[in-house]
Order: C-alpha cells, then structure tokens, then sequence
C-alpha cells in the first residue's frame, strides 16, 4: 500500500495483525512488539498465559507496594517512585535485557504512568523471566535502554506460583545515578 503523491509515494508495510505502518516511527518509549516476536498467548484471559507461573491461575494484576526511594541526582524520584501501583498482564515473549547483555523470554505486567522521573518514562514493568538457572522476578522503573530503577527476588530453579504471591519483598537492584533505591522496600502482591 502507497500514501502519498504519485511524484513521492512512501511505502508503508502491513504488519501480520493487519496494520500499515509508516517505514520510520519514533517510539518514544519501549513496548513488546507483537508483530516482531513470538508473544506466546497473551491472552489476557486468566488462564496460564504465562510458562514461568505454575498454578492453575495466572494473576491478571498484581499490587506493587515501593517505598523508601530518595531523589539522588534529579527531584522526580521521591514524588514518582514512591507509592502503590496496580501493574496488568501484558504479554509473554522475547525481550532484549540490556543489563544482562542478552535476550531472555518473560512474562511482563505493567502499570502505565503518565509521570515521567528524570527524563526517564515513569512506567512500572512487573517481569517474571528465566535465566538459566534462575526464575526471576523484577519490578523496574524506566527502560532497559534509559536509566533504571529496579528490585528483584530469585526464586532459584523452580517456578513460582504467582497466585500466592502476597506481600512478597524484593530486594533493590543497585542504586541508580537518578534515584537511589538502596534502602527502599518493594512488596508484590497477587490482586
């Protein structure tokens, strides 16, 4: 399909879902791109959705509790990071973890804000992901790609069943040059 003049006719591509895009988009922030990656059900449905959840349910949302994050190089921490945030099911597939330098599969949930921290997008991403040996679970302020705010818990070789969840702590991931997450607390909690 062509938009445009007949002198200037830019192609757009039809992606597998139906939708023609533009040859070049500027995401502003990052999202899963379900025409790109094996996104795996994503259904949304309830139902195990998710491979690293065993249980017979897999949580639609979950109650994500911070607090304890201090402003270390810019003001937005304290006012943003801090608070209960209720994170949806987003989808489960493949995911670029610039931290670990890899792609690693997961299932993620999130809370979408509209408060940007230092620049930073102000989003909550709930991830469950397995990195051999290991089934983590992370919640992250920020992109992979940007500066971040994290906490996580190992669950060693075994799945989790995400159902009993409830006031789960993680542990801070490392301060941040933003925010300074060290001595904050993170609870997750099945909804």
């Amino acid at each position: 399909m062509f938009f445009g003049s007949r002198k200037n006719r830019t192609p757009w591509e039809k992606l597998s879902s139906g939708i023609y895009v533009p040859p070049l988009l500027n995401f502003s922030r990052w999202y899963p791109c379900p025409d790109c990656c094996d996104t795996g059900t994503g259904t949304g449905t309830g139902e195990s959705d998710c491979p690293y959840c065993t249980g017979s349910v897999l949580p639609e949302e979950f109650e994500v509790v911070i607090a304890g994050v201090t402003n270390s190089v810019c003001a937005d921490c304290l006012a943003v990071l801090n608070g209960t945030f209720v994170v949806s099911y987003l989808y489960y597939g493949e995911m670029w973890w610039y931290q670990f330098g890899k792609t690693l599969w997961g299932c993620q949930w999130i809370y979408e804000s509209e408060d940007d921290y230092c620049g930073t997008p102000g989003d909550l991403r709930l991830t469950l992901f397995y990195d051999n040996p290991n089934y983590i679970l992370e919640a992250l302020f920020g992109t992979h790609w940007t500066d971040w705010t994290a906490w996580q818990v190992s669950f060693g070789s075994s799945a989790p069943d995400c159902s009993s969840f409830d006031d789960l702590s993680l542990s801070p991931a490392g301060a941040t040059y933003y925010c300074n997450n060290a001595s904050s607390t993170c609870a997750v909690s099945a909804v």
